[in-house]
Parts: C-alpha cells; structure tokens; sequence
C-alpha cells in the first residue's frame, strides 16, 4: 500500500506541476484528493518562496513535495525513512513518440 500512494503521490505531483499542459479526463476533478491536498498545504507550510523570485541556487534549495511528504509522515508517527529494494527491473511502456524507458523498484 505504501509503494502505490508513494506513486500515486508523484503522478499526482507531476499532474499540478504540468498544470494546464494537460487536461482532466472526462468525470475526473481538477481538484486534489485529500491526501495530496495534505501534502499540498504541508508544502506551503514549509515557507517556500514562489519559484520566480528566486535564482537558480535559491531555487535548489526550496522545499520540494517529497519534503512536505516526510514532514506529513512525522506527524502522523510514521517513518519517513526509505524502503529497503527488493528488486530493480529495467522495462519500456509504450508512448506516443515510441518505446519510454522505466524503471521499477519492488520493495523488498
């Protein structure tokens, strides 16, 4: 259960950063479920600057939505350290321009 809402957290994330680059599937909502909307709101509690004032360096060191992940499993009494990887398996999806390389990691 872990490893799917870790995925589904990051699908989500890159979902808003896209932002209107890609359109909501028909009966889908344009708004967070509630457990991205917690990592939302932590990632504004964190104080970050908005991207665009920043330079590059001040920028890398803003912090990210994994931040705000690890800060939400800390206050609900959870590790926020890294699964051990069972296995690592190298595949390819396909896409629209041809073949994409993946990366699957199966906890261990």
């Amino acid at each position: 259960m872990r490893s799917q809402t870790r995925i589904l957290i990051s699908v989500s994330i890159l979902s808003l950063a896209a932002g209107a680059a890609f359109a909501s599937p028909p009966g889908v909502s344009g708004k967070p479920d509630p457990q991205m909307q917690a990592v939302l709101d932590q990632l504004q509690a964190l104080g970050g600057k908005p991207i665009e004032t920043l330079s590059a360096e001040e920028a890398r060191k803003q912090p990210t939505p994994a931040d705000a992940v690890k800060a939400l499993l800390k206050k609900q009494g959870k590790s926020a350290a890294a699964e051990p990887v069972g296995n690592v398996a190298n595949r390819s999806i396909p896409g629209a321009a041809g073949q994409i390389p993946i990366r699957v990691y199966t906890p261990k």
